[in-house]
Parts: structure tokens; sequence; C-alpha cells
């Protein structure tokens, strides 16, 4: 089956442009281009549910896989993909925990539904959300009361702590979950947490007028909390991650496709389109039936709208990111949304919602589609270093340097400088606790 170019395009742009509201028709093509081929597979089976003008054709799709061309050097063919592709296994995600919490949730406003899962998909790896109630609100164009309550919502659910601005803030949530509340430990997470990570007991002794023995019973509270309510995983019983985009290389050409295998083929219910045209029933019955066949038309436009908007995607993805294909993930090229979405002809929102949630199948293995997006270092030859691929470096100079002496930041800001990348101190500090090293004081220690 090809794919047609259907005229809807998921930006809010000329939403925001024109101050219009958002549609239930907008909506829902926002809500399901962001949605997991795994998330997008249950959606479907709701609506199959939900829509008796819509029903599934009894076969799964084997069809989405179009020819696509691209720039010199790289050639795309069709063909159809080995079912051992599929799948790759993974522990629980935060964001699959989270829509589980919220998927249960009866009676919930579909608009408070949608915000909430717009937040969800907008957690960092920490499980913090780097925006603000008023930011949501207007990126959805939505009442700061909704998206107040919405965030107030996923605030609420477990585990304790995600969706908080900040460290301070992750604290003050998990505190807010116990069932006795600590009122010395929320004080002094409110105002006094660097003094508390100084080892200021004293200081902090004399300004709440209770003994050390008190403050440090607070610590003990306040270390037994998690700072990172999305860095956990689950390991044991393992679901499947369901690619939603694979490229494989096969006699030296590079083969596309949007892994639609796991969707139901859908079609709007023959018996209720020839049920419209009788002349016997009656208005009413005329208009809910129309009602209906208009709901399940506009889902089929809204996924085969998502799956080509991942494909012109996965193309320009490919064209950018030809040495990541053929070498790894050291070869990794900065890129951000905006490179991609220039190239495609998209918003820069649009392709944000579009990579998020969803995964890639490469020849070097399974990625989450967002962390190919990474910022740029300079390099001193004039071009640029993908912040993923210093990363990498920096870890492997950890990993060989010497365990009696460590490198110091600064060292190794120097030795990457030595690669040709121009880095700060800072910088590689920052680096370094993504990757969870601990600073090189510690590491001498700890060996």
């Amino acid at each position: 089956m090809r794919v047609r170019r259907v005229a809807v395009e998921y930006s809010l742009h000329q939403t925001q442009s024109t101050g219009l509201a958002m549609s239930r028709e907008m909506l829902q093509g926002l809500e399901i281009l962001q949605l997991s081929a795994f998330d997008l597979k249950d959606y479907i089976e709701r609506q199959l549910i939900e829509n008796p003008a819509l029903e599934e054709q009894g076969e799964i799709v084997f069809s989405f896989t179009p020819k696509v061309g691209v720039a010199a050097g790289n050639s795309f063919t069709e063909r159809r993909v080995d079912p051992l592709d599929m799948v790759a296994s993974r522990a629980d995600t935060l964001e699959a925990i989270l829509l589980e919490q919220l998927n249960c949730l009866r009676g919930l406003p579909k608009q408070i539904r949608f915000i909430a899962r717009y937040i969800i998909g907008n957690l960092d790896d920490s499980g913090y959300l780097r925006m603000k109630a008023d930011d949501i609100a207007d990126i959805l164009q939505v009442s700061i009361t909704e998206a107040v309550q919405s965030l107030s919502l996923v605030r609420s659910f477990e585990p304790a702590g995600v969706a908080a601005e900040d460290l301070r803030d992750c604290l003050l949530l998990q505190l807010r979950h116990r069932p006795e509340r600590h009122a010395l430990a929320e004080s002094i997470v409110t105002d006094d947490l660097d003094q508390l990570a100084s080892g200021n007991y004293k200081v902090l002794s004399n300004k709440y007028g209770v003994s050390v023995h008190d403050i440090r019973q607070a610590l003990e509270v306040i270390r037994s909390f998690n700072p990172r309510p999305g860095g956990f995983g689950i390991v044991e019983d393992i679901p499947y991650v369901i690619p939603d985009i694979i490229i494989r290389k096969e006699a030296g050409r590079y083969v596309i496709t949007v892994n639609d295998k796991t969707i139901p083929r859908l079609s709007a219910n023959t018996a209720y389109k020839q049920l419209v045209k009788d002349s016997k029933i009656t208005d009413k019955e005329r208009r809910f039936l129309n009602e209906h066949l208009r709901s399940a038309q506009w889902l089929l436009k809204c996924i085969e709208q998502r799956n080509a908007t991942l494909l012109r995607i996965a193309e320009a993805i490919s064209t950018l990111q030809t040495e990541f294909l053929d070498k790894g993930l050291s070869f990794l090229k900065p890129m951000a949304h905006k490179d991609i979405a220039e190239q495609v002809g998209l918003h820069e929102s649009t392709v944000s919602r579009a990579v998020r949630s969803k995964y890639i199948r490469t020849p070097g293995g399974v990625f989450e589609l967002k962390a190919l997006f990474s910022s740029a270092l300079q390099a001193l030859s004039g071009e640029s270093a993908s912040s993923e691929s210093v990363r990498i470096e920096l870890q492997k100079l950890v990993s060989g340097e010497d365990r009696v002496k460590p490198y110091s930041d600064q060292q190794l800001a120097d030795l990457l400088m030595a690669q040709g990348v121009v880095i700060a101190r800072r910088t590689v500090a920052k680096y370094r606790k993504q990757l969870g090293i601990a600073p090189a004081l510690q590491r001498a220690n700890r060996r």
C-alpha cells in the first residue's frame, strides 16, 4: 500500500499564529503522532471498541515500506522486514509506567488526558519536567487552569517525584508523598539544601532551634529519596519495545521501513457506509452514523500521516547520519530538530513530537530516536562533534586512566583538546555527572 500525502500538518504553528483553538481532531492527530508503535496498537484497540464504524480487516499490516530516494551515496529499496526485527527487549520505561497509571483513570476529561500525555512525553531521563505550566498552556493552546490541573495529576503518580522542576522540587514532592509529614526536612529542602549538602549541621541546628541529631535524622529521611525518579529500570519481567523505524543495509544500500507490523489493518465499516444511504433511517440515526464514519476516516488519515511523517524524518536522519549508520555511535554528528525540520519541510515542533517515545533499529543496534538528537561542540578542525560522541570519548579516557591518580576534570578537558575537541572544564564535569562518573578524588578513594 502506497501512502498518500495527506494534507494534515501536526504542527501547532498555524494554530498559534491565528490564535484559533485546536479542534478535537487536531488533538487526536497530535496524540497519534506522539504514540510509539506499541502504544498505537493499544490506542487502536480502544478505538475499535468505542467506534462501531471502525473495523479491523483481520490481517496485520505488512505494507508501509515505500521506496524513497535520497542524496547520492545512499539508496533505499522496498522490502519486507524480517519478523526478528520487530522487537528488542528492554526494561519498563518511566513513560510506560506513568501512561499505565493515566490509562487506569476513568472519567478523566479528554483535554486533561491529552495534556497529561504531553507532559509525560516531555519528561527528561531523570524524570524532571523542564517547562512550567504556562509554557505547556502556550504550546498546546489550552488554559493555564487545564495545564496546572494536568501537571498536578502527573505529579501525583508513582514513582514519587516525577515531573518535578528540579532537585529541590523533586525532594519536596517525595516528602509530601510520605504518610507522615516531616516539617523539619521540608524546611531544610526548601531553604537550606546547600547548607545540608555542605555538612553545615551546626548552622542548621542553630537556625531551626533543634539538635544536630535532629538535623542528621532529617538528612536520613532526605537521603532515602530518589533524586532521579526517572533513572531506574525494572529488569525482570521484560516486555518488548517495538522499533517504529527499521534501517538495515543490504548489498551496500540502506533500506528504511516504518514498522507497522503490529498495527491492525483498519477500514471504515462497509455496512455503515451503506446504511447511511438508506432512506428508511431517521435524521438522528443518519447523524449518528455520519459522525462515527467521519471519526473512523479521520483516524485512518492520522495513522497514515503519522507513518508518512516518520518515514520522511527517517530519510533525513539517514542522509545526515551516514557515518553513524556505517561506523557506530562514536560517529554520530550533532543534529537538532531544526535541522531535520528544514530538510523535510515540517515545523520544528512536529519533528519534536514525532520522534518522542519512538525507537529506531539500525545496523548498530536499537536506539531511542530522540537520543540521536544532540548538541554540538566545536572541534579544532572547524567541524562539530556531537555531545554524545564526546561523552563516549570521555568514558574511554576514564576507563583507561591511572587507578591511583585519576584524571581531574581539567586534565580530561586538556586530553579532549589534544584530540581536537574544544571543551570547557565545566562541560566535562557536566558530562561526567551525566555518565555517573564520580569526581577524581572519589574515584581515587574507591580504588
